[in-house]
């Protein structure tokens, strides 16, 4: 059923009754237009009022606002749970890969990122993290290093590597490009801490660049060794394991899988840095267990 709107004449047909002769129906018009009168001169009264409760409505309007905006606020990510994912993983994925770089050594490719460190050399401003085995054929030939970043990893750097750590799988990259660093953890990890692995591992045909895996601590070894249920495929080697906050947990080594010995994924802690590479100071794990 269509609904037509009421004609003008249907609109005011309250307000103007039909017309009829007589003295009487005079009187009538006249008594009905002096009530007209005085009902427009209240309603005109009324109308004076209705500023001040309007500008009342507007004045209590900004505490009933920023109630609201309390309620939705975003955690601050220096405070967010360590055992939940982060509130926007998309833009948490983005943050976090700004630190990433694309390692590239004679026929292959793994991952590095930017970590604060002390100790570059003149005319360089990031080290760059990643694994011993992404660069253990460019030891003895540095011309075959490539450090590239940027979006899609199209920008090049001019790279030297700084030194290695065969034992524990780590190597330390200076570039010459200023590369924002990813934030340590303050803390060890702990078991059942949420983490994101992130890195370049080879797709079908190609390098998957930033794709990400997630899961949780599974345990934690001497505090050095981070077991996680976020897969680390090849080419994430050399990647950061990050917590729900964006800090460094490790850097993703190795993991295995078998039914004899299950699955296991493994990150380095950074510490480890320090055990042979480089003087991280007193707090460092520097000798611990060596």
């Amino acid at each position: 059923m269509s609904f037509e709107p009421p004609t003008s004449a249907e609109n005011n047909s309250s307000a103007k009754p039909s017309a009829k002769s007589g003295k009487k129906l005079s009187y009538l018009a006249l008594v009905l237009s002096i009530v007209a009168i005085v009902l427009s001169v209240v309603a005109l009264g009324s109308s004076e009022d209705s500023p001040e409760v309007v500008e009342t409505a507007i004045t209590a309007a900004p505490s009933d606002s920023s109630n609201t905006e309390n309620e939705v606020r975003e955690e601050p990510s220096d405070t967010a749970d360590l055992y939940v994912a982060p509130t926007d993983v998309e833009a948490f994925i983005d943050k976090v890969a700004e630190s990433l770089v694309l390692i590239e050594c004679a026929d292959s490719s793994g991952t590095g990122f930017a970590y604060e460190i002390s100790g570059l050399e003149e005319g360089y401003k990031t080290f760059i993290v990643t694994n011993h085995h992404v660069i253990e054929d460019c030891i003895n030939d540095p011309d075959a290093l490539t450090v590239s970043h940027g979006e899609d990893y199209k920008l090049t750097t001019n790279s030297s590597l700084f030194d290695h750590d065969e034992e524990n799988d780590l190597a330390l990259i200076q570039v010459e490009a200023d590369i924002a660093r990813i934030p340590e953890s303050k803390v060890f990890a702990s078991s059942g801490w949420w983490n994101m692995a992130i890195g370049n591992p080879v797709g079908d045909t190609e390098l998957l660049f930033n794709a990400t895996t997630f899961g949780h601590i599974v345990a934690v070894d001497r505090e050095r060794y981070n077991f996680t249920s976020a897969i680390i495929n090849p080419g994430n080697s050399g990647g950061p394991l990050v917590n729900s906050r964006g800090e460094l947990i490790g850097i993703n080594t190795f993991a295995w899988a078998s039914t004899e010995d299950g699955v296991a994924n493994i990150a380095v802690d950074s510490d480890l840095l320090c055990a042979k590479i480089i003087d991280c100071g007193d707090e460092s794990l520097s000798g611990e267990g060596e």
